[in-house]
């Protein structure tokens, strides 16, 4: 069975209330849309034949680091909001993605956002290549 690859699934974020800049984690934000069963990536139990659940995750860019991480939450067991550990090829994809949907919906990349939301905090943001 071939495994789940969520760099080649079309991801995309809706509108700048999904992109968004948080000033007290130092972090850009990214909400996804998506078209597929979260079930196989996410290791949950979310389809239900009553389609009445919801699974939604976001990306956060950590400005002073770099780092990507991902966190998902909704209809689940249990409740609250979970961190899904990322490849480095998951995170290369995440980071093109951001920036990506940044300029597309900001007109600008996610150092500029940052500066243009926070210009009180001033933060190098490079990558984390690990």
């Amino acid at each position: 069975m071939k495994k789940f690859d969520i760099t080649k699934q079309n991801l995309y974020v809706c509108d700048h209330e999904n992109l968004y800049a948080d000033k007290d984690k130092k972090v850009i934000a990214a909400v996804y849309e998506y078209d597929f069963s979260p079930d196989e990536y996410f290791k949950t139990n979310f389809n239900r034949t009553d389609g009445n659940a919801f699974l939604c995750f976001a990306t956060e860019w950590d400005i002073e680091t770099g780092e990507i991480s991902m966190y998902y939450w909704g209809d689940l067991e249990d409740s609250g909001e979970h961190e899904k550990k990322l490849t480095l090829k998951e995170k290369q994809f995440f980071r093109k993605l951001m920036e990506k949907c940044c300029m597309d919906i900001h007109g600008c990349s996610i150092q500029e956002l940052w500066e243009k939301e926070n210009p009180d905090i001033s933060v190098s943001g490079e990558p984390e290549e690990n």
